[in-house]
């Protein structure tokens, strides 16, 4: 093994490891990344998605750009990723986790 977290730690997940996905990221999506949905609490990665209705504060009236052309943020969510932390070439990564599986989710 070469990298691992249990996240064992409660509170925000380990900055040495992880980076946030922070805004409107990709495809379009309705949700905005930011870091307090994320959390670690009794050996778990907590990501929330919540239903919140904030300023976008990237609003730009008139915009072409679908990160700039939304008033609000109306979900809210988390993304971590190891970018500029660790890489890998090859290899087999092993995951234990709880997901939702209902029509909708990712």
């Amino acid at each position: 093994m070469v990298w691992s977290d249990e996240f064992d730690t409660n509170g925000p997940p380990d900055s040495t490891k992880w980076n946030y996905e922070l805004g409107f990221e990709r495809n379009e999506e309705l949700q905005w990344y930011q870091k307090e949905n994320a959390w670690c609490e009794d050996g778990l990665l907590i990501l929330e998605a919540r239903r919140e209705r904030k300023p976008n504060p990237r609003y730009k009236e008139g915009s072409s750009s679908w990160r700039d052309n939304r008033p609000y943020i109306e979900y809210t969510s988390a993304s971590l990723k190891t970018q500029r932390k660790h890489t890998w070439k090859y290899g087999r990564m092993i995951m234990r986790g709880k997901i939702d599986i209902r029509a909708g989710l990712w």
